[in-house]
């Protein structure tokens, strides 16, 4: 993939996500997370480790299979970001009740 000025505008929490859920927190979160969405191994590694910018089709597929296991729709917006910022915290957004990525968590200005 060609490089660009803005390939590192997006950003995402995918892992952190996952972290807080049963389907994916274990070691083959990511191959499960490969098998709920579809998309090529290789795509989600390096999406997961922000080797290249996700596609569309990628983002709603990942953001499905992640509200899945949330147990209800969200928005995109709620995984990837080009300001850094996204409309729930990570604590609301998992119903967290408190663990290391959350506790460490800015405040969201609203």
């Amino acid at each position: 993939m060609s490089s660009s000025s803005d390939d590192s505008a997006i950003d995402h929490r995918i892992q952190e996500v996952m972290s807080h859920l049963p389907r994916y927190w274990w070691a083959d979160g990511a191959m499960l997370l490969t098998k709920d969405t579809g998309l090529p191994r290789s795509t989600v590694h390096d999406i997961l480790h922000r080797l290249h910018r996700p596609s569309y089709k990628a983002a709603i597929r990942i953001t499905h299979a992640i509200g899945t296991q949330l147990g209800r729709k969200i928005s995109t917006e709620e995984l990837f970001t080009f300001d850094g910022s996204y409309p729930t915290s990570l604590r609301d957004l998992t119903e967290c009740r408190g663990c290391a990525y959350c506790s460490q968590e800015p405040p969201l200005n609203p």
